[in-house]
């Protein structure tokens, strides 16, 4: 990928400069309302095929072209307190022809990691026997990619075939957020604070200590994952956890890491579809999960 920001980035980042952090924080913590609705938008459903299915307390909506070439697996970020789709992002994989399982697991504060990680792990395994075991590849962003990575671990030793390979848009690793290099990006990233992620920690957490693999991966097992393909940017509040996934898994056995690093882009970048840089991710995503290599 280039190394040089878009004009749309630049402007991105300026624009939510001016959002007051006591608005994110708040969206965090206290999360609207939510109601039932359709999980795939008219726009979207009217030109693919749709299949719904309820697990455990959430749902999950497989879109297909009518051509596949492949399958995601999909766990959206929020902060475990906010349902965001990504339609916008998601549409771009469908595009390039790749069916798209979408995963609405249950939210903090009515549910907790108790009830979320289970209800993951089961639509995991039932997405699998819908699709006739073929190979899907994991992928998440934010919270979703923490996520995505506890699900790899908590597959290990459940007889359910794991993934093999998993994408991670820049993923929340650990929730205990006290590192240097996290607080030193803390005035950075125009898009978090750390008053957000902890209040949202706690949250989802439900008294549960947050270092813990099953909110903290980064603490979790890290051997025989597969391949982890992880993107982030320089101004990303996580992207210190980005970096230590690839160290302590450099070492990890039948593990590999590549880290994409973009310099000056803020934290789920990936997800704001307008963005050039976004567009060109969704192509490289979609030929890392056919096998093939991207460029640098």
């Amino acid at each position: 990928m280039p190394t040089s920001l878009s004009w749309q980035a630049r402007m991105t980042t300026a624009a939510l400069r001016l959002v007051p952090p006591g608005y994110i924080t708040n969206a965090f913590t206290k999360p609207a309302r939510r109601k039932p609705g359709p999980l795939v938008p008219k726009r979207v459903a009217s030109r693919f095929v749709v299949d719904e299915f309820v697990a455990g307390h959430g749902r999950v909506a497989t879109v297909s072209p009518r051509r596949s070439v492949g399958h995601f697996f999909f766990l959206h970020g929020g902060g475990y307190t906010m349902q965001d789709m990504h339609w916008g992002f998601l549409g771009q994989l469908l595009e390039q022809h790749f069916t798209v399982s979408l995963v609405d697991y249950p939210l903090a504060p009515e549910y907790t990691v108790t009830q979320t990680v289970p209800m993951v792990v089961d639509a995991w395994s039932e997405v699998l026997r819908r699709s006739a075991g073929e190979a899907m590849t994991v992928l998440g962003d934010s919270a979703g990619a923490g996520l995505a990575l506890v699900l790899a671990q908590e597959l290990l030793s459940s007889g359910v075939p794991a993934p093999t390979r998993t994408v991670l848009l820049s993923p929340w690793l650990n929730l205990v957020l006290d590192d240097k290099a996290t607080l030193d990006l803390a005035e950075r990233d125009p898009l978090l604070n750390l008053d957000a992620l902890h209040g949202a920690a706690r949250l989802y957490a439900g008294g549960r200590v947050l270092s813990e693999p099953a909110l903290s991966p980064i603490n979790g097992p890290l051997d025989d994952l597969g391949d982890l393909l992880v993107f982030s940017g320089t101004r990303d509040l996580l992207f210190p956890q980005a970096s230590e996934l690839s160290r302590r898994a450099a070492g990890a056995s039948g593990t590999s890491v590549d880290l994409r690093v973009i310099p000056g882009l803020l934290h789920d970048w990936a997800l704001i579809p307008y963005l050039p840089e976004t567009r060109r991710l969704a192509t490289d995503v979609c030929v890392w999960a056919l096998g093939g290599a991207l460029a640098r």
